[in-house]
């Protein structure tokens, strides 16, 4: 989890983490290219409808169409996935944290890059160091991230999000990684009284997890949680209606921090 991103909860102090995360001025994120490909005329017609029906749901809900390509990679760069689909799920690692400890952004970084193509497949204590990751402040979000990730694969160009983006954001970002981009992982920096965890306060959790999947038809995404402390497993969804709903709310609440994605 991240910097802030412990289970320790102590009463004593103002909030704790799953695993702590130290927030970060770095808040940048890269424009993202449109790319071109030829399709056959059903596949175009079936390319369009899909993204349509992406930019419907984020115009209906208010988001800019930044963060959504409207094209697709060349098949020379990408592997034979065949036009985006609506929905796409990830492989990831499955390495898990048993105890409140405070890496749950190494492991979720171990988790994303386990199938990555061209991944170098660095070690939990490698990405440590690499993240700047120490036992007493977890890890932190900002450019540790895109540096670490990047430099572990040369796949996917990662980026970060601002900090505190909405919840149809994080989605947006969570279906360029997953589904029209390369087809991989992202990760979503979490915090709150989050539900699996606890349901109220008196302290706010801080957690790394690994984006795998999103489903327009349903409206959903979900991560994969290292966590052995998360009461709902370690395979979480939810729908954007269901986040939108959490992120509000006074007592069970789930925020974004940001999403490398």
């Amino acid at each position: 989890m991240k910097a802030s991103h412990f289970i320790c909860v102590s009463l004593g102090i103002a909030f704790s983490a799953l695993c702590p995360a130290v927030v970060m001025a770095d808040t940048s994120t890269s424009n993202i290219p449109n790319s071109q490909v030829t399709l056959t005329a059903s596949q175009e017609a079936t390319a369009e409808a899909q993204q349509q029906k992406i930019v419907n749901l984020i115009n209906s809900s208010g988001s800019n169409t930044s963060n959504v390509t409207t094209g697709m990679l060349s098949p020379d760069s990408m592997p034979d996935y065949g036009p985006a689909t609506p929905s796409y799920t990830v492989s990831t690692g499955t390495m898990t944290e048993p105890d409140a400890g405070t890496t749950c952004g190494p492991i979720a970084a171990y988790n994303l890059l386990y199938n990555i193509p061209h991944s170098s497949r660095p070690s939990v204590s490698t990405l440590k160091s690499q993240l700047g990751w120490t036992n007493s402040a977890g890890t932190g979000y900002g450019s540790n991230w895109t540096s670490t990730l990047n430099s572990d694969q040369s796949y996917h160009t990662y980026s970060l999000s601002p900090v505190d983006p909405s919840v149809t954001d994080v989605y947006d970002d969570t279906i360029y990684a997953v589904g029209y981009e390369q087809h991989v992982p992202d990760i979503l920096d979490i915090y709150g009284y989050i539900p699996g965890y606890q349901s109220s306060g008196p302290n706010y959790l801080y957690h790394y997890v690994t984006g795998d999947s999103y489903n327009v038809s349903t409206d959903t995404m979900g991560w994969y949680d290292e966590s052995d402390l998360n009461a709902n497993g370690h395979n979480v969804s939810y729908t954007v209606s269901e986040l939108n709903s959490l992120n509000s709310g006074s007592s069970t609440s789930l925020h974004f921090q940001g999403v490398v994605y």
